[in-house]
């Protein structure tokens, strides 16, 4: 929940879904006070999802189209919620190098490549 409000100021317009997982049961009377509040077009694209099924469902529908994408997205799901945790390197190797995800793509390379003891990564 922390993070909603780095999406509202920062061009919300952009974003295709925030997908939402395994939130606690809390987390849903306050997405529909928040609702009430928030730009509808804004709140449509905000996904919750329960449970292992239902992220296996979205994932196959929205990213079958690119298995690197959907592989290194899977692995990230699954690593522990501690600052400086990445999928293994391994992952990023799948992922689609074009010109245009370069930068990206160099910065989660280093991270990954990152001990794990390393703590939080300073830009």
């Amino acid at each position: 929940m922390i993070g909603f409000p780095i999406f509202f100021n920062h061009y919300p317009e952009r974003f295709g879904h925030i997908v939402c997982l395994g939130m606690p049961y809390l987390a849903y009377p306050l997405y529909s006070a928040v609702g009430k509040l928030v730009d509808e077009n804004f709140m449509r694209k905000v996904v919750f999802l329960k449970g292992d099924a239902a992220w296996k469902r979205y994932s196959d529908a929205y990213w079958a189209c690119d298995p690197g994408m959907k592989a290194w997205l899977d692995a990230a799901i699954k690593c522990k919620a501690v600052p400086g945790s990445y999928p293994n390197l391994s992952f990023n190797q799948q992922l689609r190098r074009t010109r245009d995800t370069a930068a990206t793509l160099h910065l989660l390379d280093s991270c990954s490549e990152k001990p794990k003891d390393a703590g939080v990564i300073s830009a």
